[in-house]
């Protein structure tokens, strides 16, 4: 494995992947990450012009058959998308690669971990990034952090390389204990900024205004919070009164992606969210009736469209 990363592979061109596009390009140059797509995306995206804050920006793009192992790949997809994606993160991975994924939800490794070794599959969470993508126009006010593990024996050196990594493209990012539990408090903002913005159209700075939108978002996050310390992850009020205060300190006048895919009648990423509550909690015997509820009218809204 190489002491630094010099180059890198995105598969998906939405807003984090355009986002993490952006700013890595800046440091390593227009050769030094790509996107890698299959040949129907690539035919659409091939001459469409990419405009981030009104910036221009050109990037590279590779079909599959093309693309080679990178020293980063980064899984930026919509999570509805990952299984079709799994061809392309599997051409731009080598032995050496190493792997993350910014996607939402608590599953997105294990799915990657069919086509890639789990090995290389550093665990990663995207948190507080407000970026709006409208076909290939991005823009974006906070470019949010990424937290890794702190520690791990078997992927250390994996996690040394990516820190180094993220101080020299000035990606922010944040090593924590214990992964898993930043996961599920990640998790536990989804579940409640995203499907009650969704359902009721509030923006970032909407959302946590007094009143009943910010009630159902919290009453979301507490069904999670209850289903956490079944799973032995022990959330508490103070990790939901943080979510709270992160959706507040973004402060703008955006809407978070699930908003963003009911307006373009795109297929919602609910059952990551509401829908993995539900289920969890049939598991457990755990009554979670405000995150059916939000399922229900998500799905009913998705029929109107789809």
């Amino acid at each position: 494995m190489r002491e630094r990363i010099e180059s890198a592979a995105i598969v998906g061109m939405g807003a984090l992947g355009m986002l993490y596009g952006g700013i890595i390009r800046e440091t390593l140059g227009p050769g030094g990450v790509c996107f890698i797509m299959d040949k129907d995306r690539l035919d659409r995206y091939r001459n469409e012009e990419c405009l981030i804050n009104g910036k221009k920006t050109d990037f590279r793009l590779c079909g599959i058959e093309e693309a080679r192992p990178a020293d980063l790949v980064i899984a930026a997809t919509k999570s509805t998308g990952l299984k079709e994606a799994l061809p392309a993160l599997r051409a731009a991975t080598g032995p050496e690669t190493t792997v993350i994924s910014v996607l939402n939800g608590i599953t997105s490794e294990e799915i990657i971990a069919e086509v890639i070794p789990r090995d290389q599959i550093v665990d990663c969470v995207s948190l507080g990034m407000d970026a709006v993508r409208e076909g290939r126009t991005l823009t974006y006010h906070s470019t949010g952090k990424l937290q890794i593990p702190r520690k791990d024996a078997e992927k250390q050196a994996a996690i040394d390389r990516l820190v180094r990594f993220f101080e020299e493209t000035g990606i922010t990012y944040e090593t924590v204990e214990d992964i898993r539990r930043a996961m599920w408090t990640k998790f536990m903002l989804n579940v409640g900024i995203n499907q009650v913005s969704a359902v009721s159209g509030v923006t970032y700075r909407e959302s946590v205004q007094p009143g009943e939108a910010l009630e159902e978002m919290k009453a979301a996050m507490r069904e999670v919070l209850v289903l956490s310390e079944k799973e032995e992850i022990f959330l508490t009020e103070e990790d939901l009164d943080n979510n709270i205060r992160i959706i507040r300190d973004l402060g703008t006048d955006g809407i978070p992606s699930m908003r963003q895919d009911i307006l373009a009648g795109r297929k919602t990423e609910v059952e990551l969210f509401a829908g993995a509550v539900i289920e969890k909690a049939r598991k457990h015997g755990i009554p979670v009736p405000v995150n059916t509820r939000l399922y229900r009218q998500i799905r009913a809204m998705e029929e109107s469209y789809l």
